[in-house]
């Protein structure tokens, strides 16, 4: 059975992040067990703490169980360039279309969406290639548009796909309240969020305990303007699935057995 707890992530590096913010950056990540708050290490690079808006909380950092497999919320956010955005012939910070592309590894996450009928799990990497994502999900206020995607490539551990949201009124794009939009697909049979499988103990295994997504289909990469049209197939995809280091949970929870003990010293 798939539960537990683990570290995750939504980037990779402060280098990393700061290096690529030029581009419209697609983060891929989980959020901790029925807190849809918590995000990320805080030693990876910068989170979203903004919180300005409701369906935008501030994220705060989680540590999670890396001793065996879980499902979580999924986390997707997009942080289109503003610049882009703004430049050329478009006059506001807004896109009407987004796809992006990336291929995982089954062994260490997969997907899931819910039965439209039943609310059966349907992992991602059981789908026949070809099948598309348009039946099992849709977009997630304050996203707005038309859901979609496809599987594009499964060789029995890695599996390729393509998701998108596309909206010809426009509405999507950067707020100024917190510049990127977080949460923008949802399952058809309940209006929840997508959710991820991670296998905490086969991350915990790899030498850096993170699990990195790889690039998908190039043509599966871009964001759309309308009003006056312009696009951009400059959209890159991060996500990152990291475990803590084995000494670090001993350490950690030996300090909080220490300061338990301290306590109840001081209240005898």
């Amino acid at each position: 059975m798939r539960t537990s707890k683990i570290v995750v992530t939504a980037f990779v590096s402060l280098s990393v992040v700061t290096s690529l913010m030029a581009q419209t950056v697609v983060r891929i990540s989980a959020y901790a067990d029925a807190d849809r708050t918590a995000v990320g290490h805080e030693a990876l690079g910068p989170r979203d703490t903004g919180g300005a808006l409701p369906t935008f909380p501030g994220l705060s950092q989680a540590i999670l169980n890396p001793s065996s497999a879980a499902i979580y919320t999924l986390f997707l956010s997009v942080h289109p360039d503003p610049n882009w955005l703004t430049g050329g012939p478009n006059t506001s910070s807004r896109w009407s279309t987004l796809s992006f592309s990336f291929t995982y590894d089954k062994n260490y996450i997969d997907l899931i969406f819910k039965d439209p009928s039943t609310g059966d799990n349907v992992y991602v990497s059981s789908l026949p290639v070809g099948t598309t994502f348009s039946s099992y999900i849709a977009a997630h206020a304050p996203g707005s548009g038309v859901a979609a995607g496809q599987v594009n490539a499964n060789d029995g551990t890695n599996v390729t796909v393509t998701f998108a949201l596309a909206a010809t009124s426009n509405v999507n794009g950067v707020a100024a309240a917190q510049g990127y939009l977080r949460d923008w697909f949802e399952n058809v049979f309940d209006g929840d969020l997508l959710r991820v499988w991670v296998n905490g103990p086969a991350i915990a295994a790899l030498p850096t305990k993170i699990y990195n997504t790889a690039p998908g289909v190039a043509e599966g990469n871009i964001i759309i303007q309308v009003n006056p049209r312009d696009e951009s197939r400059d959209v890159q995809v991060f996500g990152s699935f990291i475990v803590p280091e084995p000494a670090s949970m001993i350490a950690l929870g030996s300090g909080l057995v220490g300061l338990l003990a301290l306590r109840r010293r001081r209240q005898a």
